[in-house]
């Protein structure tokens, strides 16, 4: 005997509804705006606001790897960085930015309501980080970002100038020492001639 051929799902679902189309428009149309409202007061919108940092590394030249320095990577002191947002310290700063000022009033225990929800992501195989705050007012999401990561720094971020300068300094200081050297040893090879058979007069 033949096998029986597999009946359509759709054509059996149009089969179902004949005649019934109108009703089901009507009810979709009076379901659809209360459960949306419904899933709004359970479920309230929350609007995310993100920052991007680049992590310079600040791993300073290795003349020779030892097996010491062979376990420092950059993804390391990212990960490290990354920690520092959440540090008390940073957010005891940002609470003092002017642009949090307008919610304190609003809004009790401020603090409490940034640090619980400030969220710290590092990228896989990356030297970023981000930092996301999500919160009802997009406004509030936005200004408290920007307030941690600006304190953040303020504290920790690298004086790019500074670092440049302290970079030539060393570099003149072994300039300094490897003439000096380079004197003490001219002198040293005249003594040694000069006391030798072959001495210079």
């Amino acid at each position: 005997p033949e096998e029986s051929a597999t009946p359509n799902p759709l054509l059996i679902v149009l089969n179902r509804m004949h005649g019934r189309w109108l009703w089901a428009i009507v009810l979709a149309a009076i379901l659809a705006p209360t459960l949306a409202v419904f899933g709004y007061l359970v479920g309230p919108v929350k609007y995310g606001a993100n920052a991007v940092l680049l992590v310079q590394s600040r791993l300073e030249t290795l003349v020779e790897e030892t097996p010491e320095t062979a376990q420092i990577s950059v993804r390391e002191e990212v990960a490290e960085q990354a920690q520092l947002i959440q540090d008390p310290q940073v957010l005891y700063r940002a609470m003092g930015d002017q642009a949090l000022d307008k919610y304190k009033a609003d809004r009790p225990g401020l603090g409490a309501t940034i640090a619980n929800n400030i969220k710290v992501s590092v990228p896989r195989n990356s030297a970023l980080f981000i930092v996301r705050l999500e919160d009802r007012d997009p406004r509030f999401a936005a200004d408290a970002v920007n307030a941690v990561v600006q304190a953040y720094v303020d504290l920790y971020a690298p004086d790019t100038q500074r670092e440049f300068t302290d970079k030539l300094d060393k570099i003149n200081t072994r300039i300094a020492a490897s003439r000096r050297l380079i004197e003490e040893l001219k002198k040293h090879r005249i003594d040694l001639l000069r006391d030798s058979q072959y001495a210079i007069t």
